[in-house]
C-alpha cells in the first residue's frame, strides 16, 4: 500500500483553501539529496476528505499533491471560512487502492 502523506498545510486565498501535503515513497526514496522521489506508480492520485459539520465528508480528488477547496463549497460546508480543517488523505494506487491514510487537523492560515 502506498504510504501516507505527510506535511499537511491549508492555505486560504481569495478563490479558496489550497490543501497541499508531501507523498511519500516505497522504492528507491532513502536517498539525502533535495530531489522528488520516484513515483511507485503509474500515475499519480489522491483522495482527500474534509469532514464536515453537517456530517459526511467532503471528498476532492487530485492528481497533485495539491488541490483546492473551492469557495463555493467551503460557504455551502461551513458557512463561513473555518479555523481548521479535519482532513483524511489517500494515495490511490491502481493496483492496490487506497493507501495508508494521513489524518490530521490542520489551522487554515
Amino acid at each position: 500500500l502506498p504510504f501516507a502523506p505527510v506535511r499537511p498545510r491549508a492555505m486560504a486565498g481569495p478563490s479558496g483553501i489550497q490543501i497541499s501535503f508531501l507523498r511519500r515513497g516505497r522504492i528507491d526514496f532513502d536517498g539525502w539529496a533535495p530531489i522528488e522521489i520516484p513515483l511507485d506508480e503509474d500515475s499519480e492520485s489522491y483522495a482527500i476528505e474534509i469532514a464536515r459539520p453537517s456530517g459526511g465528508p467532503r471528498v476532492l480528488a487530485a492528481t497533485a499533491t495539491s488541490v483546492l477547496y473551492a469557495s463555493a463549497d467551503v460557504l455551502a460546508d461551513f458557512g463561513s471560512q473555518p479555523a481548521a480543517l479535519d482532513l483524511t488523505i489517500r494515495q490511490i494506487s491502481a493496483s492496490v487502492g487506497p493507501g495508508f491514510p494521513l489524518v490530521a487537523h490542520v489551522p487554515v492560515q
